[in-house]
């Protein structure tokens, strides 16, 4: 599943592999393509042609760009209507679809145009200037499918729709920077409303995207090639429900909730991990350990999603999901939620890790960090400080 992802990160780096003839080419009044001149000649706009596909910018003889032309696509059928229908062409020269777009005042106004929001292959459509749909290329559904040719990569199959200029169905992407990789978090949108989010990661040899669903009292958390997690949080803390391939329940981790005040029922020979819920500081502890010591066995030998299991360890009670808080969690790891604040361990009858205790003032907490020698490390002492200000520090260790 991943051998295609190499191929996707170095496209845009193969642009027009395939010499094209080197006569020039023209539109004639039916916007059909014709290597006959006429008042509007077609020059290649090398900024936005890439990967397979070519860009030409059609310009009069007083040098003003009149139109937009794009070569060597593909559609799906389903996607014409009878208003789109008349700026979607087909001709040998173009080696397939093409698509023209017409400018009034240098400004798309009919037809369409190549977006450059994203490197993802999408085309503005615009009725008397208000953009009205687009249409793309489905890059989760290539890369599923492995359907490394040129085909799969020029085919428009999914359809963003706008009104008053806000997208009622489809997907918003937004770029993320990884280290050594790329990114994207994928809003769904149906009915003008978040319905999901997508987690992409792309790097050498290596691909993940993650589908992050809103359920009842939880999260469904499901890869598109691999495993699936469910988060359900319960007055008691959370329930983690493991599925496989199948989407059978293969395990299932408990996990309970304290206050401060209660530390004294938690089990301190084992582990235990610092969570924030409602600007309050928790501690959160597993019911059984050797079924989270299973869980970590199992996925390996099932070389399942690790980006799921990492997501899924920061959400610890209900959030309110958008691409900001999605993105520092992708590049802050744990600190990134504001959520987890830190792990207290019991390793060979020694205690480790961060204390907390209530601070002086409503709201505030103190922090210490306890090495493994069992005494106090100068390098954190947190005092009176509220759960805000104290991740803030956290992050900047």
């Amino acid at each position: 599943m991943y051998k295609i992802i190499p191929f996707l990160l170095v496209l845009p780096l193969f642009s027009n592999a395939q010499e094209r003839d080197k006569q020039d080419i023209y539109l004639n009044q039916k916007n059909e393509i014709t290597i006959v001149k006429t008042d509007l000649k077609c020059i290649r706009n090398e900024e936005l042609s890439s990967g397979y596909t070519v860009c030409y910018n059609c310009i009069d003889g007083a040098k003003k760009v009149r139109k937009q032309l794009n070569m060597e696509l593909f559609f799906k059928s389903e996607l014409k209507t009878p208003d789109n229908t008349i700026f979607i062409k087909n001709d040998s020269i173009a080696n397939g679809d093409y698509l023209i777009g017409d400018y009034l005042d240098g400004k798309p106004f009919n037809g369409f145009f190549k977006s450059m929001e994203n490197d993802w292959l999408i085309y503005d459509y615009y009725q008397e200037g208000k953009l009205i749909q687009q249409l793309y290329n489905d890059k989760f559904h290539t890369i599923q499918q492995e359907q490394d040719t040129k085909l799969a990569y020029t085919t428009l199959d999914a359809i963003n729709t706008f009104k008053d200029g806000i997208l009622m169905s489809g997907i918003k992407i937004k770029p993320v920077e990884i280290k050594h990789g790329a990114g994207e978090i994928i809003t769904v949108v149906k009915d003008a409303k978040t319905t999901a989010f997508m987690i992409a990661l792309y790097a050498e040899n290596f691909g993940e995207c993650v589908r992050i669903i809103r359920v009842d009292d939880g999260l469904f958390f499901k890869s598109l090639w691999n495993n699936a997690m469910k988060i359900t949080f319960t007055t008691e803390g959370r329930k983690v429900e493991m599925f496989n391939r199948e989407g059978q329940i293969v395990n299932t981790l408990n996990y309970r909730h304290y206050k401060l005040l209660d530390e004294a029922k938690v089990d301190q020979k084992r582990f235990y991990v610092y969570i924030c819920k409602n600007k309050e500081i928790y501690i959160e502890q597993i019911n059984d350990e050797k079924q989270l010591l299973v869980e970590e066995e199992r996925s390996k030998k099932e070389n399942e999603s690790s980006l799921i299991r990492n997501l899924g360890n920061n959400f610890f009670s209900p959030v309110q999901l958008n691409p900001i808080i999605l993105e520092r969690l992708i590049n802050d790891h744990y600190w990134g939620m504001g959520t987890f604040f830190g792990r207290h361990d019991f390793y060979e009858g020694k205690a480790s890790g961060l204390v907390y205790h209530k601070g002086d003032t409503e709201g505030t907490y103190n922090a210490d960090f306890i090495g493994e020698d069992n005494n106090e490390e100068t390098r954190l002492k947190i005092r009176n400080k509220t759960p805000d200000q104290i991740i803030e520090i956290l992050k900047n260790l």
